[in-house]
Parts: structure tokens; C-alpha cells; sequence
């Protein structure tokens, strides 16, 4: 059973954790310094990017360990793969963002353009887990 009380401390953790990883990660003003970025921290150390991502291991937690199989819980975990996936692709592929470099400087990255992807996923998780604590 999930009461309320546990609803909102499992939301703001996870609220808290996208906050950080926003500050760590957005990095750069635009689309290719918010990449090297994160190829750089990926490069210094593996653990320290994985760190970098801890929404994302508080996320599998839920879903494994709490066995909340919620829709927007599990569109949110596959979205934030899929960020992690295209950030460890472009680390392995430098030569093709080199080539894509005059154009990925062109796009601008406002605050809240950046601020899409915490927001997003916040608001879905909370969706996911009011969903659980409605029907439980």
C-alpha cells in the first residue's frame, strides 16, 4: 500500500536527483559543448558520468525493486536510456561530431530548453507514481 506521505518522498527524491543531474550535466551554451561535455566527463571517468545519471539508478529502483510497472514510469526510464545511450554513442563516434560541429554550434541552448527534459520526467513520474497511490 502507498500512502501518501511515501508518495511525495519517493517523487521529491526523485525531483532532487534530476535537479542535480541537470546542474551536473548541462553543461555549454550549445548543442556541441553540451555534447563534448559529456563526452569529457565520460572520458575522465565512467563512474563519475554513471554518478552523473543517478535519477536514472533511482529510476531502475523503483521500477525493479518497488515493482511499480507504471506506463509513464517505464516511458520515462526508456527515454532516460535513451539519452544515456545517444550521450555514450557520441562519445564513441568524435570523428562524426567533428564533421557535424559548424551545425550542432548553431543551435542554441536556452535554460529552458534545457529544463524540458527534468520537467518532463518529473511531472511523468509523479503521474506514474499518483497512479499507484490512487489504485492501491
Amino acid at each position: 500500500m502507498l500512502d501518501l506521505q511515501i508518495s511525495i518522498l519517493i517523487i521529491s527524491i526523485y525531483a532532487m536527483l534530476e535537479v542535480f543531474e541537470f546542474i551536473t550535466t548541462s553543461k555549454g551554451d550549445n548543442l556541441y559543448r553540451y555534447i563534448t561535455y559529456n563526452i569529457e566527463l565520460f572520458r575522465f571517468s565512467f563512474i563519475k558520468f554513471l554518478f552523473s545519471h543517478l535519477s536514472f539508478m533511482y529510476l531502475l529502483f523503483v521500477i525493479i525493486a518497488l515493482e511499480f510497472y507504471e506506463v509513464s514510469i517505464v516511458i520515462v526510464a526508456m527515454c532516460k536510456f535513451l539519452d544515456i545511450a545517444t550521450k555514450l554513442y557520441f562519445a564513441n563516434k568524435i570523428n562524426t561530431l567533428e564533421n557535424l560541429k559548424p551545425h550542432l554550434e548553431q543551435i542554441k541552448l536556452t535554460l529552458w530548453i534545457k529544463l524540458i527534459n527534468p520537467i518532463i520526467y518529473t511531472l511523468l513520474f509523479s503521474f506514474g507514481i499518483y497512479s499507484i497511490a490512487k489504485y492501491a
